[in-house]
């Protein structure tokens, strides 16, 4: 017999028990097994009963396993794809950084910058819980241009960057103040989602 050792045990168990059966029958009944024909007839039955539990054992244990494997095939899935989201994650908050980089610098960010930072994280919210800034931070990237550090004051009013986001010429703030604060708060939104997602709980004290 094939199958775990406590199945092989249940199957030996319900043929003692089929056996004593026939047996009791056979006593009780000698007409059953009077001649060869009835005997093989008698036998059959037994036979074909005993088939037919372990028929129905099996597709009970198989339609368990079955079920099993799905869950483990689901959970596997879902791990894969967490794995998959969190590196997506991690490349958008590394191309983040370049960009504060760049504009920490009062340097341009790239146009490919932006766009990546953009798709990334819509692809992390767009079907999930948006943050409450969600279209606000969009919008401020959408609207983000470089400004040359000594045309910064004659830069006109933008509908998304107010007038000190474009401080006089020397003056100490960063012309880029309201992009650095919002790819900062996207990266904190990317984090804080990511953690949750994995469960993340810290360095141990």
């Amino acid at each position: 017999m094939i199958g775990k050792p406590l199945s092989r045990w249940v199957y030996v168990f319900i043929f003692l028990l089929l056996l004593v059966g026939a047996i009791l029958s056979g006593i009780n009944y000698p007409s059953l097994i009077k001649d060869p024909v009835n005997t093989l007839g008698f036998l059959g039955f037994w036979i074909t009963l005993f088939g037919l539990i372990v028929a129905i054992f099996e597709i009970m244990r198989t339609g368990s396993v079955t079920r099993q494997m799905a869950h483990a095939a689901e959970v596997a899935h879902n791990r894969l794809k967490r794995q998959m989201e969190h590196h997506d994650v991690q490349a958008c908050i590394e191309i983040i950084n370049a960009a504060l980089s760049d504009l920490n610098s009062k340097k341009a960010v790239s146009v490919i910058f932006i766009s990546r930072i953009k798709q990334g994280y819509i692809a992390l919210f767009s079907k999930q819980h948006t943050p409450e800034r969600y279209r606000e931070n969009l919008d401020i990237l959408n609207s983000y241009e470089h400004v040359v550090q000594s045309r910064a004051n004659r830069a006109q009013a933008n509908p998304t960057y107010a007038a000190p986001q474009y401080p006089a010429s020397g003056a100490g703030q960063n012309p880029y103040r309201l992009t650095i604060d919002t790819l900062k708060r996207m990266q904190d939104e990317l984090l804080t989602h990511s953690a949750s997602k994995n469960e993340y709980i810290g360095e141990p004290a």
